[in-house]
């Protein structure tokens, strides 16, 4: 995969939340992704909590969740 599509993703992601009149955006992140953490928060995430939550493919797994105020 070419370096740079995550960011690409999520800088134009954001702008239809926007104009969707969404208040804000937040990313569940499993604990052992830190190259996940590393380029939510250099797109301007902040860690808002950890918290353990069901989903189907990883049963229940702590999760940090990160937010953005839109």
């Amino acid at each position: 995969m070419e370096k740079g599509v995550g960011k690409l993703v999520v800088e134009n992601i954001l702008p239809i939340a926007g104009a969707e009149n969404k208040k804000a955006a937040r990313l569940d992140v499993l604990d052992a992704c830190k190259a996940a953490e590393r380029l939510y928060t250099s797109c301007g995430f902040r860690f808002a909590e950890a918290k353990e939550m069901f989903y189907e493919d990883t049963g229940w797994t702590e999760y940090k969740l990160f937010e953005m105020n839109l």
